[in-house]
C-alpha cells in the first residue's frame, strides 16, 4: 500500500506540472490576444504543438514590426542629417531672432542689396555700419532673406521690414563708385538705402572697421572646417619639406618660417556670354604667375634683411572653377593645395587665415583680402573699359589704396 500511494502522489505531481504548463500557455496566449497580435480563440481545445506554433508565429510578427520600426527611424535620421548638413547655413539664418523695432531709441539705417551672393551682402553690411556711425543712426539688418547670419555672428539689430511710409528712401547712383550723398541723409527719419555700396570709402574709420570685423566673426561650424583644412595643408607641406631635405635633422636645424598665401579665382559665372557683354573679365593664368612672383620677391627681400631667415610660401587656392585652377597652376614651381567641395563661407574663412591674398575678380575675393589683413594683390584688368560695368566703376573707390594692382 505504501508503494502504491507513492506512485499515486508522483502521478499527481506530474499532473500538476502539466496543469501548470497548460495554464502558463493560456496566460501567454491571452496576452497576445490583448495586444492584438493573434485572434482570440478557445485555447482549451488545442494541443501543445498547435499552441507552440501560434506563439512562434506571433513572435515572428513582433520581430518584423520591431525591425521595420528600427529601419524607418534609421532612414529618417540619416535623411535629416543630410538635410541639416546641406542647408545648415540657411536654417541658422531663418532661426535667427529679429529684435523688436520698439526697443530702438535712435533712428534706424538699413541697406537692401538688389541681389547677389555672400560678398555683395558683406559690402552692404559694412556700408550700413559705416554710414550709420557717421550719421549717428542705429544700424540694422532686414531679416529674413539675408545669408550673413548663417555664416557670421551678426550682432546688430534685426528688423522684419523697412516699408513704412515714414522711412526715407535712398538709392545709390553707381555700384562701384562712392556716393557722397550719404553724408547728408535726411535728419530725424529712418533710412532705407538701396544698392550694392561697394567701396571701402563707406567705412574708412578704424573703429568702424573693428566693428565690422566683430560682425564678420565666423560661426563655429565654419571655423572648425577652415581650421582643419589649414592644419592638414601645413602638415602636408612640412612632411613634404622634410622628405625633400633628406633628413628631419637638416630641416629642423634650419631657420625656416612659413607664410600661407591665399588665391581666389572666380571664373564660373563670368564665362557666360551675358556677363562678357556687360564687361566682366576673367584674370588669365599669366596674371596669377605674376602675382605669385611678386610675393616671392617680397619675401626674398625680407629674408635678405632678416638675418637670412628662410621664408617659404604655401599657396592655398579657392575657386568656383577648381579644374581650371589645377590645370593652370600645377605647372608652377610652388607648393600649392586646393580647397575642394567646401561651401562659400568655409572657403572665405580659409582665405581669411592666410597671410596674404591674391584675388582675381569679384566681391568674394575682395573680402578675403580685407579679412586677411596682409598684402592683397588684385588684377587691374577688370572691368572691360567702356562697357556697361566699366562706365559704373571707379578703381580708386573700389580697391583699397594699400593694395597692389597688377596687369596680366
Amino acid at each position: 500500500m505504501c508503494h502504491l500511494r507513492a506512485v499515486s502522489l508522483s502521478e499527481k505531481a506530474r499532473r500538476g506540472e502539466r496543469h501548470q504548463c497548460y495554464m502558463d500557455q493560456v496566460n501567454v496566449e491571452l496576452l497576445f490576444v490583448i495586444y492584438g497580435v493573434i485572434q482570440p480563440r478557445f485555447v482549451g481545445t488545442r494541443d501543445m504543438e498547435t499552441n507552440l506554433s501560434s506563439r512562434r508565429l506571433s513572435e515572428n510578427r513582433c520581430r518584423f514590426v520591431f525591425v521595420s520600426l528600427v529601419g524607418i527611424v534609421g532612414f529618417v535620421f540619416i535623411v535629416s542629417c543630410q538635410i541639416l548638413e546641406r542647408y545648415q547655413f540657411w536654417i541658422i539664418a531663418l532661426m535667427s531672432p529679429t529684435k523688436p523695432r520698439s526697443n530702438i531709441t535712435k533712428q534706424v539705417l538699413c541697406i537692401r542689396a538688389p541681389g547677389g551672393r555672400l560678398g555683395n551682402f558683406m559690402f552692404v553690411h559694412a556700408a550700413t555700419l559705416g554710414i550709420a556711425h557717421a550719421q549717428n543712426l542705429t544700424p540694422a539688418i532686414v531679416m529674413p532673406g539675408n545669408p550673413l547670419p548663417a555664416a557670421f555672428r551678426i550682432g546688430i539689430r534685426r528688423i522684419k521690414n523697412d516699408g513704412g511710409n515714414d522711412w526715407h528712401r535712398f538709392t545709390e547712383k553707381q555700384p562701384h563708385v562712392y556716393d557722397d550723398r550719404v553724408r547728408t541723409l535726411s535728419a530725424g527719419r529712418d533710412q532705407s538705402l538701396r544698392g550694392f555700396f561697394q567701396s571701402w570709402k563707406y567705412f574708412p574709420d578704424p573703429d568702424v572697421q573693428e566693428a565690422i570685423r566683430q560682425e564678420f566673426r565666423f560661426r563655429d561650424s565654419v571655423l572648425r572646417q577652415a581650421k582643419a583644412f589649414i592644419a592638414n595643408a601645413t602638415e602636408w607641406y612640412f612632411d613634404r619639406m622634410i622628405r625633400m631635405e633628406r633628413s628631419a635633422r637638416q630641416w629642423t636645424n634650419a631657420n625656416h618660417s612659413l607664410k600661407i598665401v591665399g588665391i581666389h579665382i572666380r571664373r564660373g559665372d563670368l564665362a557666360k556670354s551675358t556677363s562678357i557683354k556687360q564687361g566682366y573679365t576673367m584674370a588669365p593664368a599669366s596674371y596669377l604667375k605674376k602675382a605669385m612672383d611678386y610675393l616671392e620677391r617680397k619675401y626674398k627681400k625680407k629674408k635678405n634683411n632678416n638675418n637670412n631667415n628662410d621664408i617659404r610660401l604655401l599657396y592655398v587656392v579657392c575657386s568656383d572653377s577648381i579644374d581650371w585652377a589645377k590645370e593652370n597652376l600645377r605647372s608652377q614651381p610652388s607648393d600649392i593645395v586646393f580647397s575642394e567641395n567646401n561651401k562659400a563661407p568655409v572657403d572665405l574663412a580659409i582665405l581669411s587665415f592666410c597671410d596674404d591674398v591674391i584675388m582675381t575678380v569679384g566681391s568674394f575675393g575682395w573680402w578675403a583680402g580685407w579679412l586677411a589683413g596682409g598684402t592683397t594683390v588684385y588684377w587691374n584688368g577688370y572691368p572691360e573699359p567702356g562697357s556697361t560695368i566699366g562706365l559704373k566703376f571707379r578703381a580708386e573707390d573700389y580697391y583699397h589704396p594699400d593694395w597692389v594692382g597688377l596687369a596680366a
